[in-house]
């Protein structure tokens, strides 16, 4: 129950962040988290729930949130087998791969679209992401090991 409430939590923050800061992906770091914890079966589904709110919520072309998280996942599996998976380091370089990944993305699905999207605002979305999401991801981290975690300081 406790696991339940800390999610609904995280995606009310990542709707609140989303709509606070047009053009950054605020549940990414989010799933890193549950990445990190390695419950597979809880971040896919956590996954699907937070693409099914992204595409909602956002005005990008269906497919690139996606393309974009599954992308970061994999790479997030392939790096996790070179550094620690909680270090700064590690989320820095996933934040530039979620920087990339968004790029790629945006691009891809859009030259297959056919769709003319204005590229300046892309790439200032792209940095947003490429800064934000160590801060968030600890953010999150913070709060889940501070105080959702040690039942002796527990907020629930």
């Amino acid at each position: 129950m406790r696991e339940t409430l800390w999610w609904a939590i995280v995606t009310i923050m990542g709707i609140v962040i989303e709509a606070s800061i047009k053009g950054i992906g605020a549940f990414l770091p989010a799933l890193i988290l549950s990445l990190q914890r390695e419950r597979r079966i809880e971040t896919f589904f956590l996954g699907v729930l937070w693409i099914i709110i992204q595409n909602g919520i956002s005005n990008l072309p269906f497919g690139i949130i996606s393309l974009w998280y599954l992308s970061v996942i994999l790479f997030f599996f392939w790096m996790k087998n070179y550094l620690a998976s909680t270090s700064i380091i590690f989320v820095s370089i996933i934040s530039l791969c979620s920087c990339i990944c968004y790029l790629i993305s945006i691009f891809a699905i859009s030259a297959l679209e056919e769709i003319i999207i204005p590229t300046h605002i892309i790439f200032q979305n792209a940095l947003k992401q490429l800064f934000l999401f160590p801060i968030i991801w600890k953010l999150y981290h913070f709060l889940y090991y501070k105080y959702f975690l040690k039942e002796d300081n527990a907020i629930f």
